[in-house]
Order: C-alpha cells, then sequence, then structure tokens
C-alpha cells in the first residue's frame, strides 16, 4: 500500500513536470548480436521493455516518442547518428535508452538511462558543434542471473515502473 501511494505521488508529481519536460524520445536496440534467432529473440524482448517504458511515460504525461533499431543492423556510430536526427526533428530534449541484455558476467540486465540531447553550439574557433548526446542524467537498472526461467519471469510493466520511479523521485525529470 504504502509503495503505490508513493508511485501516485510520484507520477501526480511528474505530470505537473511533464509539460515542462519536452518530448523523451524511448530509445532501445538490442545489444547481443548473433545468429538471426537470437537477433530476433532480443528485439522482441527489447521492444516489450521499450513499449513498457513508453506506456509509462505517456500514462505520466510525458510525450514520449519510441524509436526501436533492430540487433546488429547499424553500427553504433550510425545509430547515434539517427538516434540524435529523430531526436532533433521530434523536438526531444531527452533521450531514455532501455537496453535488456546479457553480460559479460552472466547476469540478464534491464538498464533505463535518460540522456540530454546537447544541441549544437559554437565550439572554441566559432564552428558549431553538432548535436550530441550527453552523459546520463540518471541511471537503474535490474540484474538477474541469465537463465531462460528468468527471461520467463521478467515483467516489464513492473521493471519499467520501478526504474522510472527512481529517476522521478530525483525531482529532476525536466533536465
Amino acid at each position: 500500500m504504502k509503495g503505490r501511494l508513493l508511485m501516485a505521488a510520484l507520477l501526480a508529481c511528474a505530470t505537473l513536470q511533464a509539460a515542462a519536460a519536452g518530448c523523451l524520445l524511448v530509445y532501445g536496440q538490442g545489444r547481443n548480436v548473433g545468429a538471426p534467432a537470437q537477433n530476433e529473440a532480443w528485439d522482441r524482448i527489447n521492444a516489450r521493455f521499450n513499449g513498457a517504458v513508453t506506456a509509462r511515460l505517456r500514462s505520466a504525461g510525458f510525450e514520449a516518442e519510441p524509436l526501436l533499431l533492430k540487433t546488429g543492423v547499424l553500427e553504433p556510430a550510425q545509430a547515434v547518428e539517427l538516434l540524435v536526427e529523430r531526436a532533433r526533428e521530434r523536438g526531444c530534449a531527452r533521450i531514455v535508452d532501455t537496453a535488456v541484455f546479457a553480460n559479460e558476467e552472466g547476469a540478464l540486465v534491464v538498464r533505463l538511462r535518460v540522456h540530454p540531447l546537447l544541441l549544437a553550439e559554437a565550439g572554441p574557433i566559432l564552428r558549431p558543434t553538432p548535436p550530441r548526446i550527453g552523459a546520463p542524467l540518471y541511471t537503474g537498472q535490474s540484474e538477474s542471473a541469465f537463465t531462460a526461467a528468468a527471461l520467463e519471469r521478467l515483467n516489464f510493466d513492473s521493471l519499467a515502473g520501478s526504474l522510472l520511479e527512481g529517476w522521478l523521485a530525483t525531482g529532476k525529470p525536466d533536465q
């Protein structure tokens, strides 16, 4: 009961702040590149988490635009370029990076990061710097053993809620 009241209070506060926060681009892409069937499985998993985060943000009053890229389709530099361009086109000031992957230690990681989109500014020789993704303003993640059972038990709506709750609790969703 106490947890539900806290979440309700955070969502109410977030709704008030959402209008000032602008658009959020909710980006997801599989990190574990393998055989085509494995890539498709990671794409489905990442799509479920990205969708849950997008839905939670929208229900809290944020303008959230999803952008999902297939596993291994673009090189990292190309993906960043596309991401920055899409955020700029849509007027998004922040990028919410959603990821579900297996790390090198054998853990299943569900991670949410919030980055600012840094717009072009005059550089030291008065040449504009291109827009770029800034350092994370917030990182939240959940880890568990990477097993088939762990994958089946994942509750993406619940994970999206708890990870977003951590970000909203910082009181800085408009930064």
